[in-house]
């Protein structure tokens, strides 16, 4: 399926390539999830402004201050073994 290595690739987001196959995004994160099919760290792509307002919809809807934010991208980086602090530039 052609859409999927754009997908991969970071050359089409997951709401696109969702509408193509018919399927609703929430369903295909999960089908690519299942088969294995996950982007690197190297097809993102925002700025610094969407990463730090992507950032800032994320802590609003858990409720997390900046502080606590941190923390759980540090966290995650400890249990999963994936460093992310260099996605948010706001973090230590």
């Amino acid at each position: 399926m052609q859409v999927v290595q754009l997908y991969l690739e970071g050359r089409l987001e997951l709401a696109a390539v969702a509408a193509q196959v018919g399927s609703s995004p929430a369903d295909l994160a999960a089908s690519f999830e299942s088969q294995q099919f996950i982007r690197s760290a190297a097809t993102l792509r925002l700025s610094d402004e969407q990463r730090l307002q992507l950032a800032a919809k994320v802590a609003d809807r858990r409720g997390h201050t900046p502080n606590l934010m941190a923390r759980e991208v540090i966290a995650s980086q400890r249990i999963e073994g994936i460093d992310a602090r260099r996605h948010f530039n706001t973090l230590p």
